[in-house]
């Protein structure tokens, strides 16, 4: 069976919009508008084309998978993979290490007897292209559908660098455990930005959650961020006042004493404190108490964690996200 665009889209999550065109099956996890936040800036315009947080996840009686694809390259990581879960277990995962700017390939695996749970994770730096997608001796598929909706805003971290496992990036990690349905709007190198949430109120999320200010701390002034983080957090509050937000202080970074024209790193964190204190619907935090301090745990023994790294954070930010 070979399903169709209708079949793609009903299993397909973490996506707004499923396109189909003659080269296949296309994924956007932005709005236009959204990503027009970053149009300005080519290289973290391209980011918001990437496939972080999007999934299939679906019931069927295929006795085998395949697929094609086209994976092509939206930041200086070379790697991808696709992970593949059966029955709520990880058992393939297929990609390279070292990858063109654009790559062809195809992904084909096997199913126990029977009715099996599929979940089939995107690479998270990479535009995606499906084609192809045929379930062997299948006589349905139906979606499977989590309970609630989690918007992620962030920087690079959020979008998935450098795990090289998507379902061991923390969003995926807190989404499955909080059974949440994840839409991650991380672009690396970003900063706070109040326009990017204008339209995310039609998603209606139960949980918001917000991971910004390492660049900032890299490259704006301690009053930029002060006026451009109060005013996302203040906006956030107010489009999203039904919804829980956790905002996270900025996690441990190894050259944290090095001097930037914003001042102490550690500042970044208690400017936003002091903000969200005074919204009722935002519960902050802190970035330094999810990751050990050690580059053990970076994947680029500075800023980015690695597969465990995004494991340890997710781990400890359930202690307080609910």
């Amino acid at each position: 069976m070979e399903i169709s665009k209708e079949q793609l889209t009903s299993v397909t999550f973490g996506a707004v919009t499923v396109g189909e065109n003659n080269d296949g099956y296309s994924f956007l996890r932005m709005t236009e508008k959204e990503a027009d936040v970053y149009k300005s800036i080519a290289p973290y315009f391209l980011k918001t084309f990437s496939a972080s947080g999007i999934r299939q996840e679906f019931f069927t009686d295929a006795v085998e998978i395949s697929f094609e694809y086209v994976a092509e390259r939206t930041t200086g990581v070379e790697s991808y993979y696709f992970d593949i879960y059966i029955n709520d277990i990880l058992r393939h995962t297929f990609g390279e290490d070292k990858a063109k700017d654009t790559t062809a390939g195809s992904v084909h695996f096997m199913l126990p007897e029977g009715k099996n749970k599929v979940v089939v994770y995107l690479p998270s730096l990479h535009i995606i292209t499906l084609k192809n997608i045929t379930l062997g001796g299948a006589t349905y598929i139906e979606p499977h559908r989590r309970k609630l909706n989690m918007v992620c805003y962030g920087d690079s971290i959020t979008q998935g660098f450098c795990t090289k496992h998507p379902s061991l990036a923390y969003t995926n990690r807190l989404a499955v455990a909080l059974n949440a349905e994840v839409y991650n709007k991380g672009v690396g190198g970003a900063t706070f930005e109040q326009s990017l949430i204008d339209g995310r109120d039609t998603l209606k999320p139960d949980i918001v959650t917000v991971v910004y200010g390492t660049n900032d701390w890299i490259t704006l002034t301690r009053e930029m961020f002060e006026e451009k983080s109060t005013a996302f957090l203040k906006k956030a509050s107010a489009v999203y006042s039904d919804s829980k937000i956790y905002v996270f202080t900025p996690l441990w970074r190894s050259d944290y004493e090095k001097e930037t024209k914003f001042g102490c790193f550690w500042q970044v964190g208690e400017i936003i404190k002091k903000t969200c204190a005074e919204l009722r619907n935002i519960i902050v935090l802190d970035g330094a108490e999810l990751l050990p301090h050690s580059e053990s745990v970076m994947a680029d023994l500075v800023v980015h964690p690695d597969d465990t790294g995004h494991m340890l954070m997710a781990e400890h930010a359930l202690r307080y996200i609910h």
